[in-house]
């Protein structure tokens, strides 16, 4: 695995996801994940700043969260995934694994 497509696992990200959210074509995408074509300098700097908003995201979900606690586990339903202000859903997915991973079972 390289360390691109590791970035794009992190994030939940499919090549096509990767693609739309990148602005370049799928093409480029595989490649730069498969390591037969480096990644620039500017995909992992926008996956950075991606990686960011998620982490923002998921600290806001885990706030709301510990709110609402009442001693009761940690329940999805209680997210609305759609409230979730990230620009994929593949990041609002990320968000909430990592809030889930966080608050545990």
């Amino acid at each position: 695995m390289t360390a691109f497509s590791a970035c794009l696992s992190t994030l939940c990200l499919s090549h096509t996801d990767a693609a739309e959210l990148l602005d370049v074509s799928v093409s480029t995408i595989k490649q730069a994940a498969s390591g037969h074509r480096p990644a620039k300098q500017w995909m992992f700097e926008r996956l950075s700043d991606l990686f960011e908003m998620v982490e923002q995201a998921a600290d806001d979900i885990i706030g709301d969260q510990e709110d609402l606690d009442d001693g009761v586990a940690f329940a999805p339903l209680t997210v609305n995934v759609d409230d979730i202000l990230l620009p994929h859903p593949s990041l609002k997915r990320a968000a909430l694994a990592r809030a889930m991973l966080v608050l545990g079972p």
